[in-house]
C-alpha cells in the first residue's frame, strides 16, 4: 500500500532538512565533486580567467553579440562582451551560473566567468559592434566554457511541448527512456521562473549537446528587476527533483549574493539588492506553489526524482 506524508510532517521535514542543505549545497560548490566536461569547475574558472586572449575565432549575431576566442594553450571560450543598452547582459551570465551551481544543477549551465579581454582581440568588430571599451582599451564581459556541439532539439515545438508537459503533469508516468531528459526539463522551469528569464523557448535558447543533454544557455535575459519584481504563478512548474527542491528551500538572497561575490569581476556590480529581492519574492511564491502541489497531489506525484 502506497502512503504519503501528511502536509505538516512534509514540511517539517523538509525544514529540518533545509537547515544544513545550504551548507552542503556551498561545501559541494567547493569541492572537487563538480565537473564540466570532465574537468573541475574551479579549474575551469581559473584558466577562463587567466589565460591570455590570443585571437577572435568565430562571431555569433543574434540579439547578442558572441565571440568565440581562442585563450592561451588553445582553450576555446565563448565570451559576451558589454555593449551599450547590453550593459548587464553579461553580468546576468555569471549570476546565472552561479545560481546554478548554489541549486545543485550540474553538467548543464557552463562555467562562467567575469574577465577583460583586449580590444584588439576583436579587430575592426570592436568598433562596428560598439563593444564598450573600458581603460586600458580592455573590454568587460562573460567567458563561458565553449560548447562544441550545440544543436536544436527542437523542445520549443507544440508537438514536444505536449509531450513533456504531459511527463511533467503530477503523478504522471514518465517512459524509463525519457526519465532523464524530463528531469532537465523540470528543473529548468524552475531554473528560468526563479530568475524570471522568459527568452528560453525558441529555436535558439534550448540546444542539446552531443550527447543529446540539454545544455542552459544563453541566460542574459534573466534577473531584470522589472520582471524579477513582476511575481505570477509559477504554473509551468508542477514537478522537480527532491534534491532541487530542497536547494530552493535554503537558498535565499543573501546566499545567491554572496555566491555571486566569487566571481573576480564582483567590483563590477554583478547582482544589485533589486535582484535579490525579486529573487526572494519569487522563491517565496514557488515554495508556496510547490507545497499547494504536494498537498493536492501527494509528495510521491511532485518530487519525481532524487
Amino acid at each position: 500500500m502506497t502512503t504519503h506524508l501528511s502536509r505538516r510532517a512534509f514540511l517539517f521535514a523538509c525544514g529540518a532538512m533545509a537547515s544544513g542543505s545550504l551548507a552542503d549545497a556551498q561545501n559541494s560548490r567547493r569541492g572537487a565533486a563538480r565537473t564540466f566536461r570532465g574537468r573541475a569547475e574551479d579549474e575551469w574558472l581559473t584558466l577562463l580567467a587567466s589565460r591570455p586572449a590570443e585571437r577572435m575565432v568565430s562571431r555569433f549575431n543574434s540579439t547578442a553579440i558572441v565571440f568565440g576566442l581562442e585563450l592561451g594553450g588553445g582553450l576555446m571560450t565563448a565570451f559576451k562582451p558589454e555593449r551599450p543598452g547590453q550593459e548587464s547582459w553579461w553580468r546576468h551570465e555569471i549570476v546565472s551560473y552561479r545560481f546554478a551551481t548554489l541549486l545543485g544543477i550540474e553538467n548543464r549551465v557552463p562555467p562562467t566567468v567575469g574577465r577583460r579581454v583586449p580590444a584588439s582581440v576583436f579587430g575592426r568588430y570592436a568598433a562596428s559592434d560598439r563593444l564598450v571599451v573600458g581603460e586600458g582599451g580592455l573590454i568587460r564581459g562573460s567567458a563561458s566554457v565553449w560548447m562544441p556541439v550545440l544543436r536544436g532539439g527542437g523542445l520549443h515545438t507544440e508537438a514536444s511541448r505536449r509531450v513533456w508537459r504531459e511527463w511533467l503533469s503530477p503523478g504522471a508516468t514518465i517512459p524509463a527512456e525519457h526519465r532523464e531528459r524530463a528531469r532537465q526539463i523540470a528543473a529548468l522551469l524552475v531554473f528560468d521562473w526563479l530568475m524570471a528569464n522568459t527568452a528560453r523557448w525558441n529555436c535558439c535558447n534550448i540546444p542539446l549537446d552531443e550527447r543529446g543533454d540539454l545544455v542552459y544557455r544563453d541566460n542574459d535575459a534573466g534577473w531584470s528587476p522589472p520582471l524579477m519584481n513582476r511575481v505570477n504563478t509559477p504554473s509551468n512548474v508542477q514537478r522537480l527533483p527532491r534534491s532541487l527542491w530542497e536547494r530552493v528551500r535554503a537558498v535565499d538572497g543573501e546566499a545567491l549574493r554572496a555566491e555571486v561575490e566569487r566571481d573576480p569581476m564582483r567590483a563590477e556590480g554583478l547582482i544589485g539588492r533589486s535582484e535579490c529581492a525579486g529573487y526572494e519574492r519569487r522563491r517565496a511564491r514557488l515554495i508556496a506553489h510547490v507545497e499547494g502541489l504536494v498537498a493536492r497531489h501527494g509528495e510521491g506525484a511532485v518530487l519525481a526524482w532524487p
